[in-house]
């Protein structure tokens, strides 16, 4: 079992992932959808405080159902929120629990990606000032231009 943070529109989504052969192939098998986590110990930490803080939303729109701002379409969609993060959750912990090499080689691999995202933020910048700098100066050669 591994960790993978999968990239979809613009946004990481960490998973557990197994490998199993089917046939001569070697296939992956999503073992658990983590989220939107950098890691196993980000997601453990967290999580726990997304599930309070929607709990006490929840508690805090019960509370105030009788006004119409609240719609019982959010008041669901919360409820569905809350189980499945807090079925995510447990299953997290038993499988960090299960397989503690599994949370270390997630650490090793959050260490490797926070240096590549890094670099990736700072390639990003560097082209954004090269782009910013031809910007310019075809802006002072279009300026001479008109002028001359």
């Amino acid at each position: 079992m591994f960790t993978r943070v999968k990239e979809i529109r613009r946004n990481d989504y960490l998973q557990i992932v197994q490998n199993y052969r089917d046939g001569d192939r070697v296939r992956q098998l999503l073992v658990l959808y983590v989220g939107r986590y950098n890691s196993i110990d980000d997601a453990l930490h967290r999580m726990s405080g997304d599930l309070r803080n929607w709990r006490a939303r929840r508690t805090r729109i019960t509370r105030i159902a009788g006004h119409e701002e609240f719609s019982r379409k959010e008041i669901e969609d919360l409820d569905h929120l809350i189980k499945t993060t807090d079925g995510r959750l447990q299953a997290l912990r038993a499988l960090a629990k299960e397989d503690p090499e599994l949370l270390e080689r997630d650490r090793k691999r959050a260490a490797r990606r926070r240096g590549q995202v890094a670099a990736r933020i700072s390639a990003i910048s560097a082209r954004r000032e090269r782009e910013r700098r031809a910007s310019a100066e075809r802006s002072d050669q279009h300026h001479q231009q008109s002028e001359g």
